[in-house]
């Protein structure tokens, strides 16, 4: 008879200061809503809507960002989704406000651990359950 192994659940903890790819480093400099760390991490050819514009993407995040302090959030935790318009159902991150619990949601695409792609996405399947 064999034993039945049970799952264990992963949980990452992204607010560490040691991360191990470039993808993370982004996604918790967003955490952060630090703009300044952002504008060193992505890359100067990362494709908004099948466009290359770094500081398009940055000034969205910056207007974004405004909104979640206002909001009185101090840090935005990090959940995966998937985007609902999408007919690949591209994997997306959400960003909820520790205390508002207010959503915004980006849809990206890494290759080798760093991200080509960036662009907010509002249809998200978890933001929008």
């Amino acid at each position: 008879m064999r034993e039945k192994k049970t799952k264990e659940k992963i949980i990452l903890n992204y607010q560490s200061s040691v991360f191990d790819d470039e993808s993370e480093k982004i996604f918790e400099a967003i955490s952060q809503m630090n703009i300044v760390k952002l504008v060193d991490l992505i890359d100067e050819d990362i494709n908004i809507d099948d466009e290359p514009c770094k500081y398009t993407l940055l000034a969205e995040m910056k207007k974004w960002f405004k909104v979640f302090k206002h909001k009185g959030d101090t840090y935005l935790n990090q959940s995966e989704g998937h985007c609902l318009n999408c007919s690949y159902g591209a994997i997306t991150k959400i960003f909820t406000g520790d205390k508002s619990g207010y959503q915004y949601s980006l849809k990206y695409t890494a290759r080798e651990q760093e991200i080509i792609e960036l662009m907010q996405c509002n249809y998200c399947e978890e933001h929008h359950a």
